[in-house]
């Protein structure tokens, strides 16, 4: 008899036959960093997140700082706000990730993001 051993992994994440994928989103090769900060929130709010009053309205002045800039050909928040807006994507990427683990989710990191429901195996605990 083959004793079967799954890849799931605290670093890795779950393996295939031990997770659900959602949402799986390339990095580097394909968007900015800040253009996946954004789209990381949204994709948690289509799953269930709730944004407080101050996450609607850092995520909507990205989305329209990001969507300005892009209509000049240009994915990276502008020069004169980056800074700052960078900053507070950042705590609601945080807090967002945050709540998708109390909702049963998780999400890994690599050149992009992939948020998955565990269904069982090692990681399931």
């Amino acid at each position: 008899m083959e004793d079967f051993t799954c890849d799931c992994s605290e670093e890795f994440g779950p393996c295939e036959d031990h997770s659900e994928l959602l949402v799986s989103r390339e990095g580097a090769s394909l968007r900015t960093a800040d253009e996946l900060s954004v789209l990381f929130i949204q994709d948690a709010v289509s799953l269930g997140v709730e944004l407080s009053v101050w996450g609607k309205e850092t995520l909507g002045y990205a989305q329209g700082d990001l969507s300005d800039n892009e209509s000049m050909g240009v994915a990276w928040f502008s020069d004169n706000e980056a800074e700052r807006i960078q900053d507070e994507i950042g705590t609601l990427q945080w807090q967002v990730e945050s709540e998708l683990a109390t909702l049963g989710y998780s999400v890994y990191w690599e050149d992009g993001f992939r948020i998955l429901k565990v269904t069982g195996g090692p990681l399931a605990d």
